[in-house]
């Protein structure tokens, strides 16, 4: 999968989503990876995005689905890779992890102050998820789908008289590794728009 086409049908499932949603939100997802994801590709990125639709249906219970992209990158000059006891390549080493995970949501919201309404809740759901790692000639990646928890915590804000309003979210999404890819698991802080619907 591409990126376009992640990004394609993000937005198509947004827009789908939108006419029955009590609320929509769509944000930027900088993240840091943890566990074994921080082996890999250690840095903290910038490079995320996402939107969920999020339907009420109790007064402090929504359910929803979560659309994410999230792009971890490394780059090292003049590295050793030895992908087997009998070779070893020197050069520039790049590695990079893909994480689109498409969550199903419960939430449990806390009761509504001025606008602020406070949440936490739970994801869970599968994730496509690729790893690649290059050096030299030589390239390798891993690419499958995983089972991924997702407990979060966040908050909205919209004037009582506006549609719109601030949306974060904190959430650690942690997969489940499989034979085709090991497990992928960081910490994101979602910043956008939400919009009731």
């Amino acid at each position: 999968m591409t990126l376009p086409s992640l990004l394609v049908l993000l937005s198509a499932a947004l827009l789908a989503t939108r006419a029955e949603a009590s609320q929509g939100a769509i944000y930027w997802v900088p993240s840091l990876p943890t566990a074994g994801t921080k082996d890999h590709t250690p840095d903290f990125t910038l490079r995320g995005m996402g939107a969920e639709a999020m339907y009420r249906v109790r007064p402090q219970i929504d359910l929803g689905i979560s659309f994410r992209i999230v792009y971890f990158r490394n780059e090292q000059e003049n590295q050793t890779y030895t992908p087997s006891s009998s070779t070893a390549i020197t050069g520039r080493l790049f590695r990079s992890t893909e994480s689109f995970p498409v969550l199903f949501h419960g939430r449990y919201l806390f009761p509504e102050d001025g606008g602020f309404s406070p949440f936490v809740g739970l994801g869970i759901g599968p994730a496509y998820v690729q790893k690649d790692l290059s050096i030299g000639t030589f390239v390798y990646n891993a690419f499958g789908w995983q089972f991924m928890l997702a407990p979060e915590l966040g908050f909205s804000y919209a004037p009582p008289a506006s549609r719109y309003g601030a949306y974060f979210n904190l959430r650690y999404d942690a997969g489940f590794g499989t034979d085709a890819v090991s497990a992928v698991s960081y910490l994101s802080f979602a910043l956008g728009i939400q919009s009731r619907l």
